[in-house]
């Protein structure tokens, strides 16, 4: 049984005061008799109230304006948050998108500069080897010019001597004709020379000639250049080759010397 507090304290007064009273009862017989004052008992009439506990009164139902509106507020809590949640989302793909095109822009980036130090690599190996082809080839070309040279030098050579001795099996032609046309002077004698001068044209024609050196014997010297002018054309020349000719008798010095002069 639940007694209510409320009425805890009149029952405790109430069963304090019947215990005074029985205290009371019991010391009277003990003492001396006193004269007896008699007194009025105050009675207390105790009633024993069994007390029943309070109905607890059911939660008042909220209104349904009151539901609607907290059913709004967690729709917008919940709207709030999910979108916290996307944008959060989102943010978080933004980084990761930004993260992978600086990560594909520093690829490329990279390779871009290989490439280029490849290109740059090959074009150094391109011009390395072009350079050493530039110099095979002008080796060669060296090498080629120098044995062109040397050959070119041997033809000639053997060309000059070849033309040197055509050149005297004319000289000695013309030494005979101009020999077999001098009419030798008085004053001739052994050992007398002097050299001659013949200009001529491809026929053998000659156009002019002179003394160049003389023997000291104004007649000898004459005679000889007598004996020229009487030969006048050299017909032994007009089968020679035009070089030959250009080079050793277009302009001819001829050192006339006859053999059987006297003593």
């Amino acid at each position: 049984m639940n007694i209510d507090r409320s009425y805890a304290l009149p029952i405790i007064g109430s069963l304090a005061l019947h215990a005074l009273a029985i205290a009371l009862l019991v010391g009277k017989w003990g003492f001396p008799a006193k004269p007896e004052i008699v007194h009025q008992p105050h009675i207390v009439n105790a009633t024993l109230v069994e007390l029943k506990p309070k109905a607890i009164a059911a939660p008042q139902q909220p209104k349904p304006q009151v539901l609607d509106s907290r059913r709004q507020q967690e729709q917008a809590r919940r709207q709030q948050q999910e979108r916290q949640r996307q944008e959060a989302q989102k943010r978080e793909q933004e980084r990761k998108a930004q993260e992978a095109k600086a990560k594909a822009e520093q690829e490329r980036q990279e390779k871009v500069k290989a490439e280029q130090a490849r290109q740059k690599a090959a074009e150094e190996e391109r011009k390395r080897k072009a350079e050493e082809e530039r110099k095979r080839q002008q080796q060669q070309r060296e090498a080629q010019e120098r044995l062109e040279a040397a050959l070119q030098r041997e033809e000639q050579f053997l060309s000059d001597r070849s033309d040197s001795e055509s050149a005297k099996s004319y000289e000695s032609l013309i030494q005979e004709r101009i020999i077999e046309n001098w009419n030798r002077p008085p004053s001739a004698r052994n050992g007398m020379k002097a050299l001659l001068e013949i200009q001529m044209v491809p026929t053998g024609q000659v156009i002019n000639v002179r003394i160049l050196q003389g023997s000291g014997d104004l007649a000898f010297d004459r005679s000889a250049e007598q004996a020229v002018r009487r030969v006048d054309r050299f017909s032994e020349l007009q089968g020679m080759p035009s070089d030959i000719f250009e080079r050793h008798f277009r302009v001819f010095r001829l050192l006339f010397q006859p053999e059987d002069l006297r003593q």
